[in-house]
């Protein structure tokens, strides 16, 4: 469970917007008893030195 998270160093230039940031998850799939691994889409985060707290 991901509680926290922080940007840290942003290196997308301004002019091009905020940057695309995801996040890679593995772990075992509690129903399946089988590995898994899961890229999700992170654009909330786009402001750096910032904590944020997903649900």
């Amino acid at each position: 469970m991901l509680h926290k998270i922080r940007l840290n160093d942003d290196e997308e230039p301004w002019l091009l917007g905020d940057a695309e940031i995801y996040a890679i998850i593995a772990g075992i799939s509690p129903e399946e008893d089988k590995p898994e691994v899961r890229i999700v889409d992170m654009p909330y985060l786009d402001t750096e030195d910032k904590q944020y707290y997903p649900n």
